[in-house]
């Protein structure tokens, strides 16, 4: 896997996963880091929007809230994390 760096959208997770593991894919490690971070992040933001909680009460909703606040700014750094990397990256291909 290490002689194509370059995954698309096509390839099986098992292959994503294989080139991730690989030692050629150290330059990835950060945005593959920031999506894992992103995905759980996704994952709780959903959670923290489900309509009831356990006992329906107003502070277990307010806490809620709170927390997907701050989840959505952790979001949005992780988001702005893959963005950055990509952008150095393709200035560095661009630069060879």
């Amino acid at each position: 896997m290490g002689r194509n760096t370059q995954l698309g959208s096509d390839v099986p997770i098992r292959e994503v996963l294989t080139a991730l593991a690989s030692a050629d894919a150290t330059q990835s490690a950060v945005s593959a880091a920031a999506v894992a971070g992103a995905m759980g992040t996704s994952l709780l933001l959903m959670v923290a929007a489900l309509p009831t909680t356990r006992s329906g009460s107003i502070d277990e909703r307010t806490a809620l809230m709170g927390a997907a606040t701050a989840l959505g700014d952790v979001q949005e750094q992780l988001i702005e994390t893959i963005e950055t990397e990509t952008v150095v990256k393709l200035f560095a291909a661009r630069n060879m």
